[in-house]
């Protein structure tokens, strides 16, 4: 009986789903966790989201979310935004790879 091996890997960044047409697509793991110093403030005042090459997405406070990506490389942003604004704020950026298959973990 064949089995599939998934790899995975953690990344963190200080600082819904996509569907692919590929066959067995990548899929990459976003969480955010705010520090227990300023959570009390952010989770009723400030909404998380990422960017995953330039592709906006809007995120919840210790929740996953999983995004499917095309085997390769992606440049992930995370940041926030405080409720009725545009700005980014608190950006971080990283670029990570992913083989087919692959999941990728983020933390911000």
């Amino acid at each position: 009986m064949p089995s599939t091996r998934i790899a995975s890997r953690m990344f963190s960044i200080q600082g819904n789903v996509v569907t692919s047409t590929d066959r067995d697509p990548a899929r990459v793991h976003l969480a955010f966790r705010p520090h227990w110093i300023n959570a009390w403030f952010l989770r009723p005042l400030a909404r998380p989201y990422t960017r995953v090459d330039g592709a906006e997405h809007t995120c919840r406070w210790n929740r996953e979310t999983i995004l499917d990506v095309a085997a390769g490389a992606h440049a992930v942003e995370t940041f926030i935004r405080y409720k009725g604004t545009s700005s980014d704020l608190g950006t971080g950026r990283t670029t990570i790879t992913v083989q087919p298959g692959e999941d990728v973990r983020v933390e911000a």
